[in-house]
């Protein structure tokens, strides 16, 4: 209700839940199919030498209107199947923000969607989107945040960053993606502060069907970027990933890397190391033919020059799960 507090306390903080535990995993708590955080409430796990932990989880619709804190450097977990967050919680400098929805948006404008009327607030579908500016007045106090994927429901668990996020201020911190199937990057992150350090996680769940597809530039001051899973350089135009800063961040690809940009990406760090673990190959990005059609009339309707320019295309034999991951995605095909 809108006043009322929910305080853990103490030197360290302390515990509170709110509608499960920690991704709704914690056997001590049941979890809640919806929680509602009213305007004017709060929730607090603030600590005089470390902040503690606030975890708000439901399995079907989240909302937070209240005010969250962990001020100290503490934990905060927001969680559900669809997600909105008027008020940007609070973990203090050091401190981690978790979001955990299923498919989320990452946007600048626009209103909550697939939802019903307040105060029931039932989820109506699994999309949830997340406004950048929250994102960024986080990352802009130094707390490090965190975005999830959740597991359930009828979606994959991908994430989409559709608008620039933008760090300008505070501490350095970080910006971590785990998703269950598919990250795409469509739009530019960078700092124009201190560090920030990115890292990607595609295919959370080790079923081969997801990867990181960036799209756009990203440059961190001096942050490390980190892709650990499977990464695909998309866009029509030239990729910079730009880490100088300080003594320049670390590049790292994990996985294998497909370099499906024609024009190409330049990678400066300014002093920091490239690491390439995997494979890397160019070109590698599909168009679908159609349903039931010979593979003689697939290799005609595939070819396009000799094959051994830029822009050529032809049929090709996948080989590696990289490839099936993004040949599935092409023909909108999913796991059962």
């Amino acid at each position: 209700d809108s006043g009322a507090v929910l305080n853990g306390g103490g030197g360290d903080g302390g515990e509170v839940l709110v509608g499960g535990g920690e991704r709704g995993e914690d056997p001590r708590v049941r979890n809640a199919d919806r929680v509602f955080i009213a305007p004017g409430a709060t929730v607090a796990a603030d600590g005089e030498r470390n902040g503690g932990r606030v975890i708000i989880f439901s399995n079907e619709s989240t909302e937070i209107a209240g005010q969250l804190s962990a001020r100290g450097g503490g934990f905060i977990e927001t969680s559900g199947g669809w997600l909105a967050i008027d008020t940007v919680p609070d973990a203090g400098a050091g401190g981690t923000w978790l979001i955990d929805p299923f498919n989320i948006t990452l946007q600048a404008g626009g209103s909550d969607t697939n939802i019903g009327s307040s105060p029931t607030w039932q989820s109506t579908a699994n999309d949830a989107t997340l406004r950048t500016s929250s994102i960024e007045n986080a990352l802009n106090t130094g707390t490090n945040v965190t975005i999830s994927t959740g597991s359930g429901g009828a979606q994959g668990g991908d994430i989409t960053i559709a608008d620039p996020i933008t760090k300008i201020a505070g501490n350095a911190s970080s910006l971590t993606f785990f998703a269950h199937r598919d990250i795409a990057v469509n739009a530019p992150i960078s700092s124009t502060g201190n560090a920030l350090a990115l890292s990607f996680n595609a295919d959370a769940d080790n079923d081969l069907a997801g990867a990181i597809v960036v799209s756009a530039d990203l440059t961190t001051r001096g942050g490390s970027i980190d892709f650990l899973g499977g990464t695909v350089i998309g866009g029509s135009s030239g990729i910079t990933f730009h880490t100088s800063g300080g003594a320049g961040g670390d590049v790292t690809f994990a996985n294998q890397v497909m370099l499906g940009n024609s024009n190409g990406v330049t990678i400066n760090t300014g002093g920091g190391d490239v690491s390439f673990q995997s494979l890397l190959d160019s070109g590698n990005s599909y168009a679908l033919i159609g349903p039931n059609v010979t593979w003689n009339a697939a290799r005609t309707a595939a070819a396009s020059g000799t094959g051994l320019s830029v822009g050529d295309t032809y049929l090709a034999t996948i080989t590696s799960p990289l490839e099936m991951a993004r040949a599935a995605a092409t023909a909108n095909y999913s796991q059962s």
